[in-house]
C-alpha cells in the first residue's frame, strides 16, 4: 500500500496508472490521506534493454502543485539569476567567436567549445538535484551536470547576443509523464533552445557526443 496525508487546506493531484486506479480517502487530525492498495501483482523481471519502469509497473504520481506555469516560475527564481557572464567568460566568447560574423556561426562555435572544455559530472543531492551553480562556477571548476551547462552556455549566448533559454525535459528513457500531477519531479534534464538567423536550434550541452543542431534519441 501507499499513502499520502496532505493538510485539509491543500489539493492532492494524482495520477495512477495500473491497479490500483483510484485511493481510499479518510480524515484526521494531520489532514486528509490517500491510501493506494494492491495485492497479488505479479513479478516483473527485468531486461536488457527493456521499457521504461513507468510503462510496465503499477504507479501513483502525487503532487500538490497547482499547475506546470508553477513549476516553471518556480525553477525561473532558482536558475535563471545564475545565468551571468563574468570576465573570464565574456573573454572566452569573445575569443571562441573571433571572425565570426553571422548568429548561427557564432551559435555552433560557443557550443562546440563548451562540449570539448566542460565535462559532464552530476553530484545531485536534495536541492541540488534542482538547483544549477552560478554560469562562473561551472566554468572556473570546468565540470557540471546537464542544468549547470545550460546556465553557462545561456549565459555564454546571452554575451553573444544570442537569443535562447532554458527547457525543461523528460527524456523517453524515464518513461511517459504523468501529465495530471505538476511537479519538478517530472522533469529529468535540461536543454537549451535557441535561435538564430531566423532558425531554432535544441542543444544538448551535457552531451559530449551529440552533434551541433542534434539532441540524444534518449
Amino acid at each position: 500500500s501507499y499513502t499520502v496525508t496532505v493538510p485539509a487546506t491543500k489539493t492532492l493531484r494524482w495520477h495512477a496508472s495500473g491497479a490500483p486506479q483510484a485511493p481510499s480517502e479518510s480524515r484526521g487530525s494531520a489532514g486528509v490521506s490517500y491510501t493506494w492498495k494492491a495485492e497479488s501483482l505479479a513479478p516483473i523481471e527485468l531486461e536488457p534493454e527493456g521499457p521504461p519502469l513507468r510503462e510496465v509497473l503499477p504507479w501513483v504520481s502525487v503532487s500538490t502543485v497547482p499547475s506546470w506555469e508553477a513549476v516553471a516560475q518556480w525553477w525561473r527564481q532558482i536558475a535563471l539569476l545564475r545565468i551571468s557572464a563574468d570576465p573570464p567568460i565574456q573573454d572566452w566568447v569573445e575569443k571562441q567567436t573571433a571572425g565570426l560574423s553571422d548568429p548561427r556561426s557564432k551559435l555552433k562555435a560557443i557550443f562546440e567549445g563548451l562540449q570539448k572544455e566542460i565535462r559532464y559530472v552530476a553530484l545531485e543531492f536534495g536541492r541540488g538535484g534542482y538547483e544549477p551553480h552560478w554560469a562562473h562556477e561551472v566554468f572556473l571548476n570546468r565540470y557540471g551536470d546537464c542544468k549547470d551547462q545550460t546556465i553557462l552556455l545561456l549565459a555564454m549566448l546571452q554575451e553573444a547576443g544570442i537569443k535562447a533559454g532554458p527547457a525543461l525535459i523528460r527524456t523517453a528513457s524515464a518513461g511517459p509523464l504523468a501529465e495530471d500531477t505538476p511537479s519538478p519531479g517530472e522533469f529529468n534534464h535540461v536543454i537549451v533552445w535557441a535561435e538564430a538567423d531566423g532558425q531554432e536550434f535544441w542543444l544538448d550541452p551535457s552531451s559530449g557526443s551529440c552533434p551541433f543542431g542534434e539532441i540524444p534519441l534518449e
